[in-house]
């Protein structure tokens, strides 16, 4: 999981399937951490949206101007969502949880995770 933006781009979460299972993003939540607490909760898809095995899919709330960024990238593997929790450039924390609530995933990131050859143009 990672959560970055570029200057003129949009925010987006990219999920990556690990697992040898096909997953259904449908009541999967992502969200953030204010204060430590988890906040913002998110619905991913009220709809069936199934990832298949070592697929990555990218969460944003424009489609279009993350596939100019990233025009690679599989059209079938982005995903619109009404709105998404606030992460912040600098730092933050995205948090990834199941239908039934459960805390799936947790990634605490920084601006120095981004890779010095990726600076903005």
């Amino acid at each position: 999981m990672s959560c970055t933006s570029k200057a003129g781009g949009v925010d987006f979460v990219e999920l990556y399937n690990h697992s040898d299972k096909f997953i259904d993003l449908q009541g999967w939540l992502l969200a953030n951490t204010i204060d430590g607490e988890e906040s913002n909760f998110k619905a991913i898809s009220d709809s069936p949206k199934v990832m298949a095995p070592g697929t990555y899919w990218a969460l944003t709330t424009d489609v279009a101007v993350l596939q100019a960024h990233f025009p690679s990238g599989k059209a079938e593997h982005f995903l619109t969502l009404p709105a998404l929790p606030p992460y912040h450039d600098s730092e933050g924390t995205v948090l990834l949880f199941s239908p039934e609530h459960t805390l799936h995933d947790r990634l605490d990131y920084q601006e120095s995770f981004h890779h010095p050859l990726l600076e903005d143009l």
